[in-house]
């Protein structure tokens, strides 16, 4: 296992230095998502939150635009941002032996790709580490839930909430979920 080269992260994959879906979410175009809405009607703008996070800004309301799960399964589609991952935390103690655990999982064709934090996740409680397993498409469940049950087989039995990649793409995060007008940022709970 290498120790990532990114700037203010650090992980450790699988298999590449970044999974293919970082791959993609690095090409991924705001810009390109305001023309796509404006072409489906919507008058957009993009601005910075408090976070410096970019939203999309509804002109006529002078407000975020408000997304439901179509409006961002169009979004995905267009921009072939599909991909998402299943979100473990997990207390350092147990980091190693669980990480042994989903390389199998990685090496065996089992799942697609995963990585974890070598630091505590800012969003979890104390010394908790965050692991991604990420599958290719989320509106793919019967894929979804396959890899959901190879990690109930390694012992993962705790719920756990599976988030979509553009929604991170889109700045749709639990903090600012309700600007959106959504109940969650995830799409599965197991």
């Amino acid at each position: 296992m290498k120790p990532s080269k990114e700037k203010n992260k650090v992980w450790i994959r699988t298999k590449a230095q970044l999974t293919e879906a970082e791959e993609k979410q690095r090409n991924f175009s705001f810009h390109y998502v305001k023309d796509l809405l404006k072409k489906m009607g919507y008058n957009i703008t993009i601005q910075l939150d408090s976070r410096h996070r970019r939203i999309l800004i509804d002109e006529k309301k002078g407000k975020p635009l408000k997304m439901n799960e179509m409006l961002i399964d169009k979004i995905a589609e267009k921009t072939n941002i599909l991909s998402g991952k299943w979100l473990i935390f997990v207390q350092r103690d147990e980091t190693d032996q669980l990480w042994k655990k989903i390389e199998k999982l990685a090496n065996k064709g089992k799942i697609w790709s995963a990585k974890i934090s070598t630091s505590r996740h800012p969003l979890a409680s104390k010394g908790t580490h965050v692991i991604c397993v990420y599958t290719k498409d989320y509106t793919d469940n019967s894929e979804v839930m396959k890899v959901r049950e190879s990690l109930k087989r390694i012992g993962i039995e705790n719920e756990l909430f599976y988030k979509p990649d553009i929604y991170t793409l889109l700045g749709i995060y639990s903090d600012n979920k309700k600007r959106f007008d959504l109940n969650r940022v995830s799409r599965y709970i197991s």
